[in-house]
C-alpha cells in the first residue's frame, strides 16, 4: 500500500546529480506529454464545435475551456502544470546546456519541444521483446514480416494522429498558456498538495524511470559511453536508492500469525501428566470432596483441598438458607 506520506519532490532532489539529471528529463517529459495531450482534448472539443483557431483571442479561449464539461479536470491538469515547473527548474539547474537567454522551446524540458515531438513525424516503435516467443507458446506462429507489418501500422496510426494534433497546435499552445500555466509562483512544493491517488501514479513512473536508468546505465558500460553519462558508478548506486525508496513509497506490512495458545496441563503430585479428561475428572472429584467436608464439620474441614474451600461454604451455606 503506497505511504501518504512519501514524498516525491525530496526522493528526486536527493538523488546523486547524474541520476536526478537523467530521472528529471524522463518525469518532466511524462507530464509535458499528459499536458499536450489535455490541452489538445479541448482544442479538438473547439474543432467539433466548429470554432476557428484562427478567430479566437485568449480571452476566448479562458471562456470557451473554462465553461467546458469536464472543468473539474482542470485544476488537476493545473496541478501537473505546477509539479513540472517546479521539476524544469530542477532539470534546468543540473543542465549546464542551457542558455538563460535561449527561448523556452530550446531549453530542457521544455512543454513546447514536448508539443513539437508529438505533432511531428513518428518514428517506427521497436517491437515488444519476447513476444513471438509468447505468441508462439499459445500455437500462433508470427514471422518478421508479420512484425514489420504491424510495425509499420502502428507508426501509421501515430503519424495520423500526429497530423490532427499539427492543425490544432495553434489552440493548444493558447489553451497550456491562458488556461493551464496559470497561478502563482511561489515557493510552494506542489507534490505534496497533490491527490493521494495522482502522487501514487508519479511515484510509480518514477520507480519504471529509476529501472530505464539502470538499463541505460548499463548499455552506456557495454558501449564504452564517456562523458556526463550514466555509468558503472552508477549502477549500483540506482540499485540500492531503489530499493530503499521503494520501501519507503510502498512498505511491507507484516503479516500477523496468531499463535496457538499452550495448553494448561495438570501435574499430579508425583510428576503424571493428566489427560483434558482426566484432569477434567479430578477437579470434578476435589469439589465433592470440599463439598463433603464442609458438610461432614469443622472436624473433617481440615481435611478438604484448599483452592475453592471459601467459595463452596459461602455456595453451600446460601444453599442451605434457600433450602430452610
Amino acid at each position: 500500500m503506497f505511504n501518504v506520506k512519501f514524498n516525491l519532490h525530496t526522493a528526486i532532489a536527493d538523488l546523486y546529480p547524474n541520476v536526478r539529471k537523467s530521472i528529471l528529463f524522463t518525469m518532466v517529459g511524462s507530464l509535458n506529454a499528459t499536458i499536450v495531450s489535455a490541452a489538445d482534448k479541448l482544442a479538438e472539443r473547439l474543432e467539433q464545435d466548429g470554432y476557428d483557431f484562427r478567430e479566437l483571442t485568449k480571452s476566448d479561449y479562458r471562456a470557451l475551456c473554462l465553461g467546458a464539461d469536464d472543468v473539474d479536470g482542470l485544476a488537476g491538469i493545473r496541478a501537473d502544470v505546477k509539479v513540472a515547473n517546479e521539476w524544469r527548474e530542477l532539470l534546468r539547474n543540473l543542465d549546464t546546456r542551457d542558455d538563460p537567454e535561449d527561448d523556452e522551446v530550446n531549453r530542457a524540458g521544455s512543454w513546447y519541444a514536448t508539443l513539437n515531438l508529438m505533432s511531428g513525424a513518428q518514428g517506427t516503435r521497436p517491437a515488444k521483446a519476447g513476444a513471438r516467443a509468447v505468441l508462439k507458446e499459445l500455437g500462433i506462429i508470427v514471422s518478421e514480416a508479420d512484425v514489420a507489418n504491424a510495425r509499420r501500422e502502428q507508426q501509421m496510426k501515430d503519424q495520423s494522429r500526429a497530423n490532427a494534433r499539427a492543425k490544432r497546435k495553434s489552440a493548444s499552445i493558447a489553451i497550456y498558456e491562458t488556461v493551464f500555466n496559470v497561478g502563482d509562483n511561489s515557493d510552494t512544493e506542489y507534490f505534496s498538495e497533490l491527490p493521494v491517488e495522482r502522487r501514487e501514479q508519479l511515484t510509480s513512473r518514477f520507480f519504471s524511470a529509476m529501472g530505464a536508468c539502470m538499463t541505460k546505465a548499463t548499455q552506456n558500460v557495454i558501449m564504452g559511453a564517456q562523458g556526463d553519462v550514466l555509468g558503472l558508478g552508477d549502477i549500483a548506486l540506482i540499485r540500492d536508492t531503489s530499493a530503499r525508496l521503494m520501501l519507503e513509497a510502498f512498505p511491507i506490512t507484516p503479516i500477523k500469525v496468531a499463535q496457538a495458545k499452550a495448553k494448561v496441563q495438570r501435574v499430579t503430585t508425583t510428576g503424571k501428566v493428566l489427560s483434558p479428561e482426566q484432569s477434567a475428572k479430578a477437579a470434578k472429584a476435589k469439589v465433592r470432596a470440599t463439598k463433603k467436608a464442609v458438610q461432614a464439620g469443622p472436624s473433617t474441614l481440615r481435611k478438604a483441598p484448599g483452592p475453592l474451600m471459601n467459595e463452596l461454604i459461602a455456595q453451600i451455606k446460601t444453599e442451605s438458607t434457600t433450602t430452610s
